[in-house]
């Protein structure tokens, strides 16, 4: 039950909506101010209500009915089943569902989400994740950073204007708690008097997470930091192509929205637990926005027998869409394409494939043609066969390309074009670019902290925003760095000044590089001018070595530098002097993976005041200090909302 009238009328801005994909909140076109309730809770995999459920021929059973037919299956829609497995998993959900509901609401308009901690004893925050929050950085949803965390209890409103336009999602920023399912798509439509013809006949949204059905987040998060042992054995090292090092991060199964699959072994059949449907017409064009809201695992993302157009990344419109047969995401990334359903009335298998080289995780979804086969009928489709004479195309690459025999030819992210000019005072134009290192690594030799410039960060005892005169663990000297080859632990802050054209050259080099490093910021869609790749074997596309442009300093051996004070290794590069600048149209992006041995080039207007986030969206990486905060714009930040909650260490 609503608390007042006043707040059965508010939510009357935001239709709540029930579908075969879970709950759905769409604020209407008209209204100016969209309310929405939003409870977090834990929860059980396989539970509905008090009853245990079991997956039984590809069906949903309660576990005690002794008559397991057709007639008496459990609907899927009322349980969450994630991968199957049969005893409770803890989870994290938003209004009782994994992912939460879908949020879709119009450019400009101001949303309103009631956070309400329903924890039984942890505090959480949320995360509007590719959300500017222009002149609203309280909204912004980072526990410590800019609000205090909200208690087990306690509501919380987040109050802001939609922007920009495109595909986005929300999702705790507190703890592990995505990774336990604390997460939903926050999609910003063009708002318009009158809609026009519709471009697409219809859209879907679908969330990819990697699984694992036996430990929560926090068990998963302490066996990487102290050794991945299981059944008495320590797990081998995670690797990925082109020699990439994961941290240890064991999966049974990915999902996608929620729903997927394990298996006992490579050999064997899945469970058959219920997965996720999307039905189209045939003839008809559809766009698909895929979000990454997993853990540690890049996905490649394909859809038997069907082309992808890829139209935005990151929310953001591309200028040439890119035609091709499957597209990448790290986690944190977003990509939209398009897909023409032109082929036979059946159903097609959708495959989010694990980049992993011991073993690779299939998730699956259905793309089922309205009038073929049953909605829920397994697929007997394949992949497109690929060739030295037509290789597949996959975009967004987390490296440079393939092994010759995968028959793969990459189309990178700096490749990419955004819909829009890139401005002049900011691109071509631009004079006194700020330019800054940050080194992204894992650096040290008995103590090797996940760091930014060998920062671990420390998260400050208040709200750094609303708090700043009580803001006391912030580093010595410049801030977000140490000293050369030197580890430290404090909170790491870059500060710009007003309207500053800031140019990050994030790296990822010297002796704790290895692992890559999908990085997010806050408060900005950045451009993408550059990334500089490390040297990879040309046969099998492994890392051979790093990239030689940027010169990390520190200890002569450049193996063993922490690589905390890095410039580049030509004098004469600074600014829009780098070799190799993308300065017309260069790709708008929230989130962008930092290969290992490598770099990438990125550029802001600091024209948001704000205390921002910067970091890796490997929630491990997170969680273990590979993060830093921007503090934009100091004198021009705003004043807390009225009764805005404080908070500290409690000292007598």
């Amino acid at each position: 039950m609503f608390a007042t009238m006043t707040d059965a009328l508010l939510l009357a801005a935001a239709v709540l909506l029930l579908t075969s994909q879970g709950q759905s909140y769409k604020c209407d076109v008209r209204e100016k101010q969209c309310d929405i309730w939003l409870v977090i809770e834990h929860g059980l995999t396989m539970m509905k209500e008090k009853s245990l459920t079991v997956v039984q021929d590809g069906l949903l059973f309660a576990y005690n009915e002794p008559n397991r037919t057709i007639e008496n299956t459990v609907s899927p829609d009322t349980v969450v089943t994630a991968d199957g497995w049969l005893e409770p998993r803890l989870i994290t959900t938003v209004n009782g569902t994994i992912p939460g509901p879908l949020i879709e609401v119009h450019e400009g308009q101001v949303v309103r989400i009631h956070l309400r901690n329903a924890l039984l004893a942890e505090t959480t925050s949320l995360h509007f994740h590719g959300q500017l929050q222009r002149d609203t950085p309280y909204a912004d949803g980072v526990a410590f950073v800019s609000q205090c965390p909200v208690l087990p209890g306690q509501t919380f409103v987040h109050q802001f204007k939609a922007n920009p336009v495109g595909t986005f999602w929300y999702h705790s920023h507190s703890g592990g708690q995505t990774g336990m399912g604390m997460y939903g798509g926050f999609i910003v439509h063009p708002r318009r008097e009158a809609a026009p013809t519709a471009a697409h006949d219809k859209e879907f949204t679908l969330l990819f997470q990697d699984w694992n059905h036996d430990w929560d987040t926090t068990v998963g998060y302490l066996k990487m930091m102290t050794g991945m042992y299981v059944h008495g054995q320590k797990d081998p090292q995670y690797g990925g192509l082109s020699g990439v090092k994961y941290s240890a991060f064991r999966i049974q199964s990915v999902l996608i929205n929620g729903r997927g699959r394990y298996r006992v072994n490579e050999t064997a059949p899945d469970n058959g637990a219920p997965l996720s449907t999307f039905t189209v017409t045939q003839g008809g064009v559809y766009r698909f926005r895929l979000i990454h809201a997993g853990s540690v695992y890049p996905f490649q993302v394909s859809v038997d027998g069907h082309r992808l157009k890829v139209i935005a990344a990151d929310g953001m419109k591309l200028k040439d869409p890119v035609m091709a047969d499957s597209v990448i995401l790290t986690p944190g990334e977003r990509y939209d394409f398009e897909l023409v359903a032109n082929q036979s009335v059946k159903n097609y298998w959708i495959r989010a494939t694990t980049l992993e080289v011991r073993t690779q995780h299939v998730g699956r979804a259905i793309l089922n043609y309205e009038g073929g086969e049953p909605a829920d009928q397994d697929p007997v489709t394949d992949g497109r066969q690929c060739t030295e004479h037509e290789p597949c195309v996959v975009v967004n690459c987390p490296f440079l390309h393939f092994a010759d025999q995968d028959s793969h030819q990459c189309y990178n992210v700096e490749q990419l074009r955004a819909a829009e000019k890139m401005p002049h005072h900011v691109g071509r134009g631009a004079h006194n670019v700020k330019e800054y290192f940050l080194n992204f690594a894992f650096p040290g030799t008995t103590f090797t902290p996940a760091s930014v410039n060998g920062v671990q960060m420390e998260l400050p005892h208040v709200s750094a925003l609303a708090q700043p005169l009580e803001f006391n663990t912030r580093c010595p000297g410049e801030g977000y760095r140490c000293a050369d080859d030197e580890v430290c632990r404090c909170t790491a802050v870059l500060d710009l000044q007003k309207d500053e054209v800031a140019q990050l050259v994030l790296t990822n080099l010297g002796v704790g590089q290895g692992w890559d490093h999908p990085v997010h910021m806050h408060g900005h869609s950045f451009w993408v001018l550059k990334v500089g790749y490390p040297n990879y074997d040309n046969h099998t596309g492994n890392f051979v070595s790093d990239n030689l442009d940027v010169d990390c300093r520190g200890n002569p051996d450049r193996s063993l530098s922490f690589c905390n004070n890095a410039t580049w290794s030509n004098a004469s590069w600074s600014g829009n002097g780098v070799d190799g600048l993308e300065l017309d149209h260069p790709v708008l992006k929230d989130t962008v993976n930092v290969p290992t041995g490598g770099y990438v080039v990125i550029r802001i207007q600091a024209d948001n005041p704000g205390v921002w986030p910067v970091h890796c969206h490997v929630s491990l990486h997170l969680e273990d200090g590979m993060f830093l905060l921007l503090n934009e714009s100091y004198p021009h930040h705003r004043q807390p909302p009225p009764g805005f909650r404080q908070c500290g260490d409690f000292i007598f």
